[in-house]
């Protein structure tokens, strides 16, 4: 009744339009809220799943077990240099990363921090992982040789991909899981190659770790 005597009939058709398109954008805009709201919800519980993951504990606890199950530890000695020798490559990674950037970054536990993290990788997954890598290395076929090494790459690989897909490892400036397979390969080579000709590890080494810095901008 009142829009009747205020408006023409042409007045109030428009004016009824209006009034309903704007109820209608009010739904709209209410609905967009909500699953906007929703996917917060969401994001974040997937945040917190992340943050819940314990891989790094994980795999540390799984390298010590299987050290104790499959090392060689008669003859610990012989492969202490070689362990000595993958550690200080992590830091030395460390050193350069914390200079300029970084390639890839280990991101903590829910309840261990960046440097307790680091700490695991470099006195305790690394090194375990030469010392078995080297204790079950075969003695005899080469071909045997071949797949072991493959094995350990593919183990790697595996682990870092679950890593990157829970978030507890990213990738920057260009490197990528295809990097990381092939920085594995050559890392398992050179570990078994510091371990029988420790005199030509070392030049070899200088110069991976060259290619690497001036790949990746470093230098």
């Amino acid at each position: 009744m009142f829009t009747s005597r205020l408006f023409p009939d042409n007045t109030r058709l428009v004016f009824h339009i209006a009034l309903n398109i704007f109820h209608f954008i009010r739904k709209q805009n209410r609905l967009r809220t909500n699953n906007f709201q929703l996917l917060g919800k969401v994001s974040k519980r997937r945040s917190i799943l992340r943050r819940r993951v314990i891989i790094h504990i994980i795999v540390s606890f799984w390298v010590f077990a299987a050290a104790w199950r499959w090392g060689d530890w008669k003859d610990f000695k012989a492969y202490y240099p070689t362990m000595l020798y993958i550690s200080c490559l992590k830091l030395l990674y460390e050193l350069f990363s914390h200079e300029v950037h970084y390639e890839w970054h280990l991101e903590p536990d829910f309840f261990l921090n960046y440097t307790g993290t680091i700490m695991i990788h470099t006195f305790l997954i690394y090194p375990l992982s030469a010392f078995i890598f080297l204790s079950t290395f075969p003695k005899l076929a080469n071909l045997s040789k071949c797949i072991h090494i493959l094995k350990w790459t593919l183990i790697y690989f595996i682990v870092e991909a679950l890593a990157y897909k829970t978030g507890r490892i990213t990738y920057h400036d260009g490197w990528s899981l295809w990097w990381s397979l092939a920085f594995d390969l050559n890392m398992f080579l050179m570990l078994r190659l510091h371990y029988t000709h420790f005199i030509w590890s070392i030049p070899l080494s200088c110069l991976c770790t060259f290619f690497y810095l001036f790949h990746f901008g470093y230098l």
